[in-house]
């Protein structure tokens, strides 16, 4: 399953030109916001926020080239969260 490519932008609020990449089909629907622009200094990233319950709302940040594998970063975030957890 990819993550479908959607750019938004509000100009001015520094949000201009970023892009999200969704999978809303997924069991946990898939959501990061990327940069677009990368240069020599600072590589694209992506962020993603997500509550795992308990209290426990991760944010993290991955590079761009790793979208492809996101299926693989969510799983082990998931791992993390779970040992994390108290129950």
């Amino acid at each position: 399953m990819s993550a479908t490519r959607d750019a938004y932008g509000f100009p001015g609020s520094g949000f201009d030109g970023d892009v999200v990449y969704f999978v809303p089909s997924a069991p946990q629907p898939f959501v990061a916001r990327c940069q677009a622009a990368e240069t020599p200094e600072v590589p694209s990233t992506c962020l993603r926020d997500v509550n795992f319950g308990g209290d426990l709302t991760i944010l993290f940040r991955f590079d761009r080239s790793l979208l492809g594998h996101w299926q693989q970063i969510e799983a082990g975030m998931r791992r993390l969260a779970a040992n994390v957890l108290v129950r």
